[in-house]
């Protein structure tokens, strides 16, 4: 199997303090909210689970590499 690596020059890390500047959801206007209450339904029918080949895959080639 031919591997070909790959590299990208950091160029503008993120510096620790703009990492952890993470929103939560205390954070989130009213607007915000009801939006995300609104989708709420439609984001969850969105989820499904891996297929028993997908995660076989996975196993695989984490034991491999």
């Amino acid at each position: 199997m031919l591997m070909i690596k790959t590299s990208t020059q950091i160029t503008n890390p993120l510096t620790q303090e703009a990492v952890g500047r993470g929103e939560s959801s205390e954070d989130l206007s009213e607007d915000e909210l009801a939006f995300y209450d609104f989708i709420k339904k439609d984001l969850n029918k969105l989820e499904k689970p891996p297929s028993s080949s997908l995660v076989e895959k996975l196993v695989n080639y984490s034991t491999t590499h």
